[in-house]
């Protein structure tokens, strides 16, 4: 489950996945697929950030189509974010080094972010943002139960045309979130979403079908 709100001042996002069952391949030979049934992964989390050139940038012209940017421009942004991540197997969680041994991890981090996106606005009604955030996650509890700093990493990106009457785009957005180091070995979680849109907007005025009154003879 993933949703997004985009604001004129600030955007939310909030993030509850949950997988069983992965594979990978080996380094020495690469058409070798392993198969890990037995990997469970868990990932939750919820970030926010305030937009602080929002009178002339709009994540909702680019992400949900309620506005329409008319000009290009940009937008610095900051925020906080909360995050947790569970990762267990019934075998060890790094393959081809028995040593390590590790069948169980779990992790807690908040920290805060800061980006910068940019619209680019051609041909009057077509659009390309991009957007990119980096943080960094207070590990309040890790592999040696002491407090880490581990980055983290949210690409957006969104390319279309928003009109008067229909909108077409696709929009795409990432997040890296590093979450743990065990000798030389790193584990980060990657997740994302791809969306297509075509939207056409009907020529009805509900809130007068609706709600307006109506005037009694």
């Amino acid at each position: 489950f993933q949703t997004h709100w985009f604001f004129s001042k600030f955007q939310l996002s909030v993030s509850l996945q949950d997988y069983t069952g992965f594979y990978t391949k080996e380094e020495e030979n690469e058409n070798a697929i392993i198969i890990r049934p037995d990997l469970h992964i868990k990932q939750y989390y919820a970030f926010g950030q305030y937009v602080f050139n929002n009178k002339k940038f709009s994540y909702m012209s680019a992400f949900s189509y309620d506005q329409q940017q008319l000009r290009s421009a940009g937008s610095l942004q900051a925020g906080l974010g909360i995050y947790y991540s569970e990762i267990s197997a019934d075998s060890s969680l790094y393959l081809g080094d028995s040593g390590k041994n590790r069948m169980y991890y779990k992790d807690y981090q908040i920290g805060p972010n800061v980006g910068y996106a940019h619209t680019f606005v051609f041909w009057r009604r077509c659009y390309f943002t991009a957007s990119i955030t980096a943080g960094l996650g207070l590990s309040v509890k890790n592999t040696d139960n002491k407090f880490r700093l581990f980055p983290t990493f949210l690409p957006r990106g969104s390319l279309g045309y928003n009109g008067s009457n229909w909108t077409v785009g696709v929009s795409a957005q990432v997040s890296r979130l590093s979450i743990a180091k065990i000798n030389d070995s790193r584990t980060s979680i990657n997740s994302g979403i791809l969306q297509f849109t075509f939207t056409y907007r009907l020529p009805l005025d509900i809130k007068r079908i609706f709600f307006q009154n109506k005037k009694l003879n």
